[in-house]
């Protein structure tokens, strides 16, 4: 997995790769578990000269003076862990993130804000309408209620919201506060085709900063793995992970 976060017309960057194994514990006929470490390579800069400072809105500018001790760049190893337990209709899970001490130094000055970070999450499907049991057919309609708590440091967030598919078109609404007002309003679409899925979304700052909103575009795909493992009785068939 490879994402570039670009805050403030590029003010801030952040680039991070890293790769994910995962493996599953089947528990009951209906009932999964599925367990994940996440191990990647995180890249932050800061392009001082797009920055704005009170000098610069003087009738005669004075240009900032660079900090001697001034960090541009920065990376670190990053290492996350989590899980996720489902059924054919409901699954919940806990992730954390930066298992590693990540203590990033900005304008000189080290911060213990990249703590760890928890992500719990819990949601459902239910069908609408389906053609054929196991398996998603052009038409199929689903809705996906979900709720995310995220914590990091003083920072708590939660995430409410839903998505709707007509397979293989899907659409959501999301609203995102911090326990004392909402934060932003999201909308996303996207669609599917065989291996790849390509989404969009976009915040609505409801802030009272009212500093615009963030656009955000993935495009996933899938390798299907013709591995088979050595024969063994198996009491119950696997179900397949909700896709979310």
């Amino acid at each position: 997995m490879v994402s570039a976060d670009l805050l403030g017309s590029g003010i801030m960057q952040t680039y991070n790769a890293s790769a994910i194994y995962n493996f599953r514990v089947q528990v009951a006929r209906d009932f999964n578990l599925q367990f994940a470490v996440q191990g990647g390579y995180l890249h932050n800069s800061l392009n001082w000269s797009k920055l704005q400072f009170a000098s610069d809105l003087h009738e005669i500018p004075q240009p900032a003076e660079i900090p001697d001790d001034l960090v541009n760049n920065q990376s670190r190893f990053d290492l996350s862990a989590g899980f996720v337990g489902y059924t054919p209709y409901l699954y919940f899970g806990l992730a954390v993130h930066h298992l590693l001490p990540l203590r990033m130094t900005f304008f000189g000055h080290p911060t213990d804000h990249w703590g760890l970070k928890w992500t719990a999450h819990v949601g459902g499907k239910i069908d609408i309408t389906k053609k054929r049991k196991g398996e998603v057919s052009f038409g199929d309609i689903s809705f996906y209620p979900n709720v995310i708590f995220v914590s990091q440091g003083t920072s708590h967030y939660m995430h409410e919201g839903f998505y709707f598919s007509f397979y293989p078109f899907t659409i959501g609404t999301w609203i995102r506060h911090n326990f004392k007002g909402l934060d932003a309003f999201i909308v996303s679409c996207g669609i599917e085709y065989k291996i790849f899925r390509i989404g969009y979304s976009y915040d609505f700052n409801l802030t009272p900063l009212r500093t615009g909103g963030a656009h955000e575009v993935s495009l996933q795909f899938t390798i299907p793995c013709t591995l088979k493992p050595p024969p063994k009785r198996k009491k119950f068939a696997p179900i397949e992970c909700p896709r979310f």
